[in-house]
């Protein structure tokens, strides 16, 4: 168990622990959680149903995550099957049969964030009556789930009107339920983020992307030729990252074609989309992208060294570069390093991180020696690295017999970008008494202490 206060707020992450209902009631009875704003459950024994009836003891929460919880309770079925309407009326029967006055919609006032990734039995009435719960909603994690796509959309849509953020994935292949014209008006038209882990429907997420196209910033899914082509014919005035995950059914065309619509995209990720992203993409990407910071484009061998010189050069914000898998010369390296767009301190993804402080010259007749001799090590680490296997386990005495050609001849020093920086605030306090009692008597103390 962790137990940190930065500046007031409190945060207890109780995550795989053997948090019980039990336990939990006698927290909210001896109201030790009335300033918590962030609460980690995630893999604990106790029932989701128990964590939402104590709105009224979490007034200031503002993030919950239940990730591989349950509710434990069946649900009445008493809400309309077109809108969702009448989450209220909605209870979990034998909870309610045996705590009646637990069950009226007591909402957390302030929850944002929450996450219900994992959560087996969590039906739509589930939801719907989860949701009631929680009208400031801005942010839904729902990974691993057992609903349909379109469920979860018609039930955000009814009870969260300020969602911005949502995150899915199913647990396993369904047949799509359609979204029919009366509905359209029912789905998050204001989201900012949209991450589908696997997958959809491409006429479900053909109504969610015209339904927030005008708010979109940040897409990752995966996607097929028709959906490319779809989002290509209408405008993205926000759309600036767009990540695309391994996708088979994505051809060269299609991507090139939606390119040229998304003219604001300052990130893109389309690694080891190997078929689609060909030197066509990169010419597209440089001349409708002009405010590229990150790009990454690993595991994509069908590019060329002429291509990756050239997009670099046009693309004059490159921070972020993503280049491991690919089968560059060292001629188009030290381009990249030296004379192309990516700017001082910028990265370069090999895996590993390494940081090109650059300083624009031609090489190498006018460096310095010391100069010279620092870009040939650096040049070295990209070259080697962007063809290593991260995978690989580490350097056995036979690794000594292979040839200087097959490997650099003296290690070669690379600059790792640097860690994020400890949050100074969020210092450990001791635990309350009364927690302490209640976690002492439980027989959690000296296991999660």
């Amino acid at each position: 168990m962790f137990l940190t206060c930065s500046n007031f707020k409190l945060k207890i992450d109780l995550s795989d622990s053997d948090l019980t209902g039990r336990i939990w009631a006698r927290m909210m009875l001896k109201q030790l959680c009335m300033n918590l704003e962030h609460l980690f459950l995630s893999m604990t024994d106790i029932s989701i149903v128990d964590v939402m009836v104590s709105g009224a003891s979490l007034p200031n929460l503002t993030q919950l995550v239940l990730d591989g919880c349950a509710f434990g309770y069946a649900f009445s079925k008493n809400i309309a099957s077109h809108d969702l309407s009448g989450g209220a009326q909605v209870v979990p029967s034998q909870y309610n049969n045996s705590q009646p006055s637990a069950m009226g919609v007591v909402p957390f006032p302030k929850l944002q964030v929450l996450g219900l990734s994992s959560v087996n039995d969590m039906s739509i009435y589930a939801l719907v009556w989860l949701l009631v719960r929680c009208p400031s909603l801005s942010m839904l994690r729902t990974l691993n789930a057992r609903l349909k796509l379109t469920l979860v959309l018609l039930a955000v849509g009814q009870y969260c009107p300020q969602i911005k953020y949502l995150e899915y994935s199913a647990m396993s292949h369904y047949t799509p339920m359609p979204i029919d014209d009366a509905q359209l008006t029912l789905l998050p038209h204001a989201l900012q983020s949209l991450r589908c882990r696997a997958k959809q429907d491409d006429a479900v997420l053909h109504s969610l992307l015209a339904r927030c196209a005008p708010s979109l910033q940040y897409l990752s899914t995966v996607v097929a030729d028709t959906t490319l082509y779809f989002m290509s014919a209408r405008p993205w005035p926000q759309l600036n990252v767009l990540e695309i995950p391994l996708s088979v059914d994505v051809s060269e065309m299609a991507l090139t074609a939606a390119i040229k619509a998304f003219t604001h995209l300052t990130h893109i990720d389309v690694s080891y989309n190997q078929t689609a992203v060909t030197d066509a993409f990169l010419v597209a990407l440089g001349a409708s992208c002009p405010s590229i910071q990150v790009l990454r484009v690993a595991g994509c061998t069908q590019l060329s060294d002429a291509a990756m010189a050239e997009c670099t050069l046009q693309l004059d914000q490159l921070h972020t570069l993503g280049l491991f898998g690919l089968d560059l010369t060292r001629k188009t390296i030290t381009h990249i390093v030296l004379d192309g767009g990516l700017r001082a301190g910028g990265i370069i993804e090999c895996p590993h991180d390494i940081i090109v402080q650059r300083t624009p010259a031609s090489y190498p007749p006018s460096m310095p020696p010391h100069l010279t001799h620092h870009f040939e090590t650096l040049i070295d680490a990209i070259f080697y690295a962007m063809r290593a296997d991260p995978y690989a386990s580490n350097a056995t005495d036979d690794d000594n017999l292979m040839s200087s050609a097959a490997k650099p001849p003296t290690p070669l020093p690379t600059s790792l970008a640097p860690s994020s920086p400890p949050d100074m605030d969020n210092d450990e306090i001791p635990l309350t008494n009364a927690l302490r009692d209640i976690l002492r008597k439980d027989d959690l103390w000296s296991v999660y202490i």
